[in-house]
């Protein structure tokens, strides 16, 4: 399941995924949210993001830039993957 997430400064609405299948998620450069990444049997791999929180094989979670619009991402079965559309800020 691909996913792509752009955020607003103003947007407040949050984002939750629950499947079976492998997640595969890009956020927009300099979004802020607050990150909940769980796989039951797989991995959780980011690439250009920064997380202050929790990280292990399985699990990522905690703020990103600052934190902000809540998103759960959840496979029961499959890896999830996430993406920073830009390089990192420092």
């Amino acid at each position: 399941m691909a996913i792509n997430v752009r955020n607003s400064p103003h947007d407040t609405s949050s984002v939750s995924v629950a499947t079976n299948s492998a997640i595969d998620a890009k956020f927009s450069t300099g979004a802020a949210f607050t990150l909940d990444a769980t796989s039951g049997s797989g991995s959780v791999k980011t690439e250009n993001l920064l997380v202050r929180g929790d990280t292990d094989k399985r699990r990522v979670a905690g703020p990103i830039d600052g934190g902000g619009t809540a998103v759960s991402l959840t496979s029961r079965s499959g890896s999830i993957k996430l993406t920073s559309a830009g390089p990192r800020r420092p």
